[in-house]
């Protein structure tokens, strides 16, 4: 489990160091403070992988102006604070690792034309000119420990990402792609963690069963659920944005209890422990209270601590919601073994860094009664 956390050079983040986490770590904090940024910055060392890279790009609609026809070129450069290609390196890892952080800077790449009409890239030679590619385009290297990866901008035809993320678990504020809740639910089928999230689902709606099926207009697949006393399923998404979101979250948490056992992706091919010789198993939500009635923010926050402790996962969570940030006041106070940590980033004024404010279960009360701002 991540004990502390720091980000150096990384997009929003000038500098950020955040000296103590908990089992679950709800993050608050004004728009634009960075807490997509963070979410995107854990997702990257717990080995996220090549595809969390492009996403965190192509999701921002980050792209250079030049391409090859039809083909879409991300901007590296935007993974980098000020977008300045003067900085050293940017670097994410445990507080003062001056060791062994991941690290992230920027290379010319060469793309190099093969007869068959594929391409493929290599890092260009220090000196312009003297390499052989038929194409310089900005690239990074990646580096961890003893590994080094070179990522090069990654080509899509119509902004379109190839292949499928499947590192820890993580739920964006727009919803998760089809794809991965699909990879997701069929990790935990005919397990109790899918009775789990029927039982959950079943407080907010009279649920008694879920499947995929085709989906006839897009392709891909698509969630049918079976209700009480109906003799025909129906389509997940008819049943409100709520509950779909509601139902990724619990997915998200069961599939982050399963992920020592399912195949994980990373940035370097098998997932690297990041603390104490443990794989790492996280669970990244952004904006946990999206369609969320606040009556089940306490109800929500229960399982989130119970399954989170009992099965090792640590979870990060933001929110813009006192409602939410209330029931998580109420799950912490509930139980000693509920360990949880409100995280308040801000800006730190007339300084390149960003603060972050510990909220422990003792302020927590006081933060909830007086409605400090969470925005």
């Amino acid at each position: 489990m991540l004990s502390s956390f720091e980000v150096v050079n990384f997009r929003t983040f000038r500098h950020l160091r955040i000296e103590r986490l908990a089992r679950v770590n709800l993050i608050v904090g004004k728009n634009g403070v960075g807490k997509t940024t963070l979410l995107e910055a854990l997702r990257f060392y717990a080995g996220g992988g090549l595809i969390a890279l492009r996403e965190c790009l192509a999701e921002h609609e980050e792209w250079q102006s030049v391409g090859v026809a039809g083909e879409a070129i991300l901007d590296v450069r935007a993974l980098f604070h000020g977008r300045s290609a003067s900085l050293p390196e940017a670097r994410i890892g445990l507080l003062g690792d001056e060791i062994t952080p991941l690290r992230i800077r920027l290379v010319d790449v060469e793309r190099i034309e093969e007869s068959d009409g594929g391409y493929y890239y290599e890092e260009a030679e220090e000196e312009a000119g003297t390499g052989s590619g038929d194409e310089t385009l900005e690239g990074a290297v990646v580096q961890y420990k003893n590994r080094r990866l070179l990522i090069p901008p990654q080509v899509s035809r119509r902004g379109q990402l190839r292949g499928k993320y499947v590192g820890p678990a993580f739920v964006p504020a727009r919803g998760v792609r089809e794809p991965d809740l699909t990879y997701w639910w069929e990790t935990i089928a005919l397990t109790p963690s899918q009775e789990r999230v029927i039982d959950f689902l079943s407080m907010l709606a009279p649920i008694t069963g879920i499947t995929t099926v085709a989906n006839p207009s897009v392709g891909g697949r698509m969630f049918k659920v079976r209700l009480e006393d109906e003799d025909s399923p129906v389509p997940l998404n008819g049943l409100g944005g709520g509950l779909v979101h509601v139902f990724q979250l619990a997915v998200a948490l069961e599939y982050s209890l399963l992920a020592r056992d399912s195949r994980q992706a990373s940035l370097f091919g098998e997932s690297e422990n990041v603390s104490e010789g443990e794989p790492s198993r996280l669970l990244l939500i952004d904006e946990i209270e999206n369609g969320v009635h606040y009556t089940i923010h306490p109800t929500l926050w229960r399982a989130v601590f119970r399954l989170a402790r009992e099965h090792n996962v640590q979870v990060f969570a933001t929110t813009h919601s006192l409602d939410c940030l209330t029931g998580f006041a109420r799950a912490v106070a509930e139980s000693e073994e509920n360990d949880g940590l409100a995280i308040r980033l801000e800006k730190v004024e007339g300084e390149e860094q960003t603060g972050a404010v510990i909220i422990d279960r003792e302020d927590l009360p006081i933060v909830v009664r007086d409605s400090i701002e969470v925005r």
